[in-house]
């Protein structure tokens, strides 16, 4: 008898997948992808507070002097809320065209403050001679010697006037130091009463 022959066995098919079999293709990320655009500093604001009188913003000029009335014990910061205190102190941040800075000396600052509060203690706008000039009053020369004078080169000023408060109206200064040794007002019609700021003025010595 004969035997199969090995040519007679089953083949297996070993044919494997080839590379070309794998999807090659992997998705990309291009830059036109990324979105492009992005905040530029001209995109962001860049407004600042100007600066001002005294190189602060007038925010910052106005609560400074605030502080240094309240330091300087002048006035409580209780009182600074109420009349005429904080009329006063308004005048000073931003009606005054004088503009004293917060860094200026006691009578430059805290004296025209008081000053300030003494002119609307006592009904200011209704004195009969040298109030401020929107009163409407007038505001006559003064001989030497009568009440109200002013040795100043132009005679006495009105009150609130932005010159230096040793010129107005029935106050009287040193030149060196400029501080108020003398206030003297009569025949004003004035009313109210005399602030107690007043005790802050260690120069004064007639009122």
């Amino acid at each position: 008898t004969s035997s199969p022959s090995v040519s007679q066995k089953p083949t297996i098919k070993t044919a494997s997948p080839t590379i070309s079999d794998i999807p090659t293709s992997v998705p990309t990320i291009s830059i036109s992808d990324v979105p492009s655009i992005m905040p530029t500093i001209s995109n962001l604001p860049i407004a600042l507070p100007s600066l001002g009188i005294c190189n602060v913003t007038a925010q910052q000029r106005c609560d400074a002097i605030q502080q240094r009335i309240i330091n300087a014990n002048i006035t409580s910061e209780t009182d600074l809320q109420n009349a005429p205190q904080s009329t006063a102190l308004d005048w000073i941040c931003n009606v005054d065209e004088l503009s004293v800075c917060p860094d200026d000396t006691f009578c430059s600052l805290e004296q025209r403050y008081v000053m300030a509060v003494l002119y609307y203690s006592s009904n200011g706008g209704t004195w009969d001679n040298c109030a401020e000039a929107s009163s409407g009053s007038d505001c006559e020369p003064i001989n030497v010697g009568e009440p109200g004078y002013n040795p100043g080169p132009d005679g006495a000023r009105r009150w609130l006037d932005p010159v230096d408060e040793c010129e107005w109206y029935g106050l009287r200064c040193l030149p060196d130091d400029k501080c108020i040794r003398v206030i003297q007002l009569e025949n004003l019609n004035q009313s109210g009463n005399i602030p107690s700021e007043i005790a802050k003025l260690s120069d004064l010595r007639y009122l």
